[in-house]
């Protein structure tokens, strides 16, 4: 509804509609919604003040054709830009307190990628794109650390966050702009990693208003509203807002990109020993174990430990397990031997291919399957 509501105005930026009905099969085929889940998804953005109920749908009946339910996004028309949950009634309906979302996110993200990556892409476009300073301009990037994602989107499972922000990168939805790097002398010069959003092109400058010579910008091009700060609209241009990804970041920005991104499969001993040192302390070792191990073991070193830990087939002290494991340098368990094992303990087979994706998406969360 967001994005039907505010992705499509007329010429005095009024949407061209409030109002939606939705069948089943929209809501499966368009938000990606699971048939099962629709009727409480639906009863729980009305409960928690997201939208509002017009009319209330009515199935088949004798006599009585089915009709689908009427909705609209609510809005909240106090002075008070309301944070917390419990006190929500509504999208802030003054001025500021917007960010100028892209469609793809809606139309991509949403629709296809899990929660987690919505949450990490929608994390890093609130952090960034979500800011304007005192000039006018929006801010294209933002430090971000991973505990800061984690508490801003509610992410539990550390490991699985990591993964989806290289995932996220990889899949052209954000971009790092510059690593992150962890002081091993008390950590005072440690720094957060630098995100941005990726963005389509960079015939624009996007926060400007710059607009393209006709020699500049294909037919298909000059037929969107590309969202800026003093292009007119044509009437031909008043069926979508593109406020997404034709918008590009600045010259000097995509220099520093680029130099970054071809920098970006270079990891070094303090990239490494970071990750090491978060994936350690995310296992649950304590910080001044999880330290001493990141400086004295490799990174794959540790990694491999952790891949095969489940081929052990153990189910009690498992830190203390994985700990002379990776003190020791096990060797690698015989899977037969071990997966029997663990089956005759917990009455169910072990698949190995369970093992093989672990060590994929450890291998890929540090580029580490680079030639």
């Amino acid at each position: 509804m967001l994005r039907k509501t505010l992705g499509w105005s007329d010429a005095s930026g009024n949407p061209l509609r409030e109002q939606f009905t939705f069948t089943y099969d929209q809501l499966i085929r368009e938000a990606g919604v699971n048939r099962d889940m629709i009727k409480s998804a639906i009863d729980e953005s009305i409960s928690y003040g997201f939208i509002r109920c017009l009319k209330a749908p009515s199935p088949n009946r004798s006599g009585i054709k089915a009709s689908s339910g009427l909705y609209e996004l609510r809005w909240d028309e106090d002075s008070q830009y309301i944070k917390d949950p419990k006190e929500f009634r509504g999208f802030f309906a003054g001025e500021g307190n917007r960010t100028y979302i892209p469609n793809q996110f809606f139309d991509v993200v949403v629709r296809h990628e899990a929660l987690l990556m919505t949450k990490v892409v929608g994390a890093v476009a609130r952090f960034s794109i979500g800011f304007v300073t005192k000039w006018g301009h929006r801010r294209q990037h933002a430090a971000i650390s991973l505990t800061d994602i984690q508490r801003y989107a509610k992410v539990a499972n550390r490991h699985q966050l990591v993964k989806t922000l290289r995932d996220a990168d990889g899949s052209k939805y954000i971009v790092q702009v510059e690593s992150g790097f962890f002081d091993r002398n008390g950590g005072t010069k440690s720094r957060s990693a630098v995100y941005g959003l990726k963005w389509l092109n960079a015939n624009v400058d996007s926060m400007n208003g710059r607009k393209k010579l006709p020699a500049e910008a294909t037919s298909i091009e000059r037929s969107e509203n590309v969202t800026g700060n003093g292009r007119k609209m044509s009437p031909e241009e008043r069926s979508e807002k593109v406020t997404g990804l034709q918008i590009t970041i600045t010259n000097n920005n995509l220099k520093q990109q680029q130099r970054v991104e071809s920098q970006a499969n270079d990891v070094d001993d303090s990239e490494s020993i970071a990750a090491c040192l978060e994936t350690l302390k995310g296992e649950g070792f304590d910080a001044s174990t999880a330290q001493r191990f990141a400086k004295a073991y490799s990174i794959q070193r540790v990694l491999k430990q952790i891949e095969w830990l489940p081929l052990r087939g153990t189910s009690r002290n498992r830190l203390g397990l994985l700990r002379r494991a990776i003190e020791q340098d096990w060797p690698k368990p015989n899977p037969n031997q071990e997966t029997s094992r663990q089956s005759k303990k917990s009455g169910q087979p072990y698949f190995s291919e369970n093992v093989d994706d672990a060590r994929t998406g450890l291998a890929n969360k540090l580029n580490l399957n680079k030639p």
